[in-house]
């Protein structure tokens, strides 16, 4: 209620005249505050009583000790369960039959009044709705519907060190969607830094029939020819990369050029323009210049849509020895045989060990050709060789031409 400085009145005058003294001095200075305040927001008299019951003085212990807790979870106050008398204690917490008050009046302003009550406490819209089970920070159940009509998007980030039940969590997320009553498994994919989606994966394929079994895929990658992905690789019916992918490109190849006591490239500036330019030139060759050759027998999904499809009849043989991969993936696409159109494409795409090559292009040589790494009489132009070179032979999953290719499953995991 307010009136607060007016029941401080008394106290305000004794401790005006005492005020020198050292041990008073923090007591006046407490209310001439309240006292500002109070020309600018009311300062209130309030006291909080609470009381509980139970059939036995076990149950009466517990029920006190939840109401304690969940007073304390309002914010920042705090409780004490001891009284001088108890009888006075539970008369204070009937509504008008106490004029005065049980325990020590508090004098707070409005706002920090307020700010003791759970007014701002968060609420779950999916009262009764939800299909999972979750708790705020002082304990108390929220329920919670993923994927509900009542949101957008559903975004949860789960940070934090190892062993705290993060992936524990992510899987519970994604174990709930999956077992709400629908025809389809949703689309959940997974890239994984260890094993802990594989679990996910593998309880999922279990739960399947064995026709539907191929809806859910886990695949532990390896650096191993197998699952080649083309460092090249271009946006499906492009023939030279958008500045996202170039960029990628750029950052991959500057990171095989680091020197290893450093941590930086060799002449990082000068790395990186060369990188960059070396991008532009491999795409220039391969895809305006000298686009790749169509080769029979090099991808066999390729061969056997042009032959299902009636393409291969419709050109002779000397058409064919001329045709490039990305004339191929176009009447291929053209066609709807988008798979072998999508491996066609990657047949088109420079590789590694032929951009390294591409070191010596005149244009690298006239500019950057008398350029020699720091603290080193070798050439840069030789250095950025090596080390792509290196970098051919230490990963093959990213040198050559793409093999590993996932169709769109509602539920795949990579762990890498």
């Amino acid at each position: 209620m307010p009136g607060g400085m007016k029941a401080l009145n008394l106290k305000k005058t004794l401790l005006t005249y005492s005020s020198f003294i050292s041990a008073v001095r923090p007591m006046y200075e407490s209310v001439m505050t309240l006292a500002a305040t109070d020309e600018k927001e009311p300062v209130c008299i309030m006291t909080i009583m609470a009381s509980t019951w139970g059939k036995t003085r076990e149950i009466c212990a517990r029920n006190q000790a939840i109401l304690k807790s969940a007073i304390e979870g309002w914010g920042v106050c705090g409780t004490t369960t001891t009284f001088g008398d108890p009888r006075r204690a539970w008369v204070n917490t009937i509504l008008a039959a106490s004029g005065g008050s049980g325990p020590v009046p508090l004098y707070p302003p409005l706002s920090h009044a307020i700010s003791l009550f759970p007014l701002n406490r968060a609420g779950s819209v999916w009262r009764g709705k939800g299909n999972l089970m979750l708790h705020t920070e002082d304990g108390s159940a929220f329920e919670v519907g993923l994927a509900s009509s009542q949101q957008n998007k559903h975004t949860e980030l789960a940070p934090g060190d190892p062993g705290l039940g993060k992936s524990v969590l992510i899987n519970t997320l994604s174990e709930i969607q999956i077992s709400s009553a629908q025809k389809n498994l949703p689309f959940i994919a997974y890239i994984d830094k260890g094993y802990s989606a594989q679990g996910l994966v593998q309880l999922i394929r279990d739960s399947l029939p064995p026709e539907r079994k191929d809806e859910a895929v886990g695949i532990i990658l390896s650096n191993d020819p197998e699952y080649t992905r083309n460092l090249f690789d271009v946006m499906y019916g492009a023939k030279k990369p958008i500045t996202p992918e170039k960029n990628f490109m750029s950052s991959v190849l500057c990171a095989l050029c680091v020197d290893t006591g450093t941590g930086q490239p060799c002449n990082p500036g000068d790395t990186r323009q060369i990188i960059n330019q070396l991008i532009e030139l491999a795409f220039k060759e391969y895809g305006e210049n000298n686009p790749r050759l169509y080769r029979a027998s090099t991808e066999e999904l390729v061969d056997s849509a042009l032959q299902d499809s009636g393409l291969y009849e419709k050109h002779d043989a000397a058409w064919w020895a001329r045709s490039t991969w990305f004339e191929v993936r176009d009447m291929l696409h053209n066609a709807g045989y988008i798979m072998a159109a999508q491996r066609a494409h990657y047949q088109a795409m420079p590789q590694l060990p032929e951009v390294s090559s591409m070191l010596g292009h005149t244009s690298l040589r006239d500019v950057f050709g008398t350029v020699q790494r720091d603290g080193s009489n070798e050439l840069l132009l030789d250095y950025i060789r090596r080390a792509l070179e290196q970098g051919h032979n230490d990963y093959p999953m990213i040198s050559g031409y793409t093999r590993f290719m996932i169709n769109r499953k509602p539920g795949s995991s990579l762990s890498i």
